[in-house]
C-alpha cells in the first residue's frame, strides 16, 4: 500500500499546485457579438453551466447571463445558441386580451409568462424563436387547462362558522375540504361522492379545535432539567 500511496500522492500535490482558475471552474469562448463585439462565454456556475456576454468589469459589473436548457451542453453550445439564449426573457408580444406575453428560462425550464399567469413550454417550442401565433395558442391553452384544475371536485354549502362556502378540491398531498379558511384532508377510505354536507362540516369543526402544531420548536428532555 506505501509503494502505491507514496508516488501517486505525489502526483495528486503536483497536479495541485500546476491547477488554475480554469481547471477549478470551466469555462469557454464561444466567439464574439457581432451586435456589440463583446465576447460571448459558457461557465459552470452553482446552479449549472450559463452563457454571458462580455466579461466583470467596472464599465460591465454586471454582464447579461443566461443558463443553458436542459438538452444543451457546455461543450457543445454554439455562438448562435448562446445569442438567442441571451435574448431572454424576450416579449414575444401581446395577447387579444391586451396582457404582454413573455418568453423566459426558468428554475423548472422554458415557459411563458401571460399576464400573472406562467405556462411551461412544451419540448418542442424555444423561448427564444416561439412565435406570437404559437405563443397566444400556448397561453390560450394552458389558462383554460389551469382554471379547470382550479374547479372544485364537489360544491357542499355554506359552512355555518365561517360562512364560507365549503368545497372538495384535489391538492398536492391529496383531496381536501375547505371553508377558505380551514383545510382538511379527506380520508382515504373515502370517495370524494360519499363525502356529505354534515361531515365536511364535522370534520372542519374538529380540525378548527385541533392544537395548532409548534413547528420548529425542539421538544425538552427530562434530561435537559437540572435537578
Amino acid at each position: 500500500m506505501g509503494d502505491f500511496y507514496g508516488p501517486f500522492h505525489a502526483q495528486i500535490a503536483e497536479k495541485t499546485g500546476d491547477l488554475t482558475r480554469a481547471d477549478v471552474m470551466k469555462e469557454k469562448s464561444l466567439g464574439v457579438d457581432p451586435q456589440d463585439g463583446l465576447e460571448i462565454i459558457v461557465r459552470t456556475g452553482r446552479f449549472g453551466p450559463y452563457v454571458q456576454r462580455g466579461i466583470v468589469s467596472d464599465e460591465n459589473p454586471k454582464p447579461p447571463r443566461a443558463s443553458l436548457t436542459k438538452d444543451q451542453l457546455m461543450d457543445t453550445i454554439t455562438l448562435e445558441q448562446a445569442l438567442k439564449l441571451l435574448l431572454l426573457p424576450r416579449v414575444v408580444g401581446k395577447h387579444p386580451n391586451g396582457e404582454d406575453i413573455i418568453a423566459n428560462l426558468g428554475r423548472f425550464g422554458p415557459y411563458l409568462k401571460c399576464g400573472s399567469v406562467n405556462i411551461t413550454l412544451p419540448p418542442t417550442d424555444h423561448p427564444a424563436e416561439v412565435t406570437l401565433e404559437r405563443a397566444i395558442q400556448i397561453c390560450t391553452e394552458g389558462a383554460a387547462k389551469k382554471a379547470e384544475a382550479m374547479k372544485p371536485l364537489a360544491e357542499l354549502g355554506e359552512d355555518p362558522t365561517s360562512k364560507g362556502q365549503i368545497v372538495i378540491r384535489s391538492g398536492r398531498f391529496g383531496d381536501y375540504i375547505t371553508d377558505g379558511k380551514t383545510n382538511v384532508t379527506v380520508p382515504k377510505k373515502l370517495m370524494v361522492s360519499d363525502v356529505t354536507y354534515e361531515m365536511a362540516v364535522e370534520m372542519l369543526v374538529k380540525k378548527r379545535a385541533s392544537p395548532k402544531k409548534a413547528w420548529g420548536k425542539r421538544k425538552k428532555k427530562s434530561d435537559d432539567s437540572e435537578e
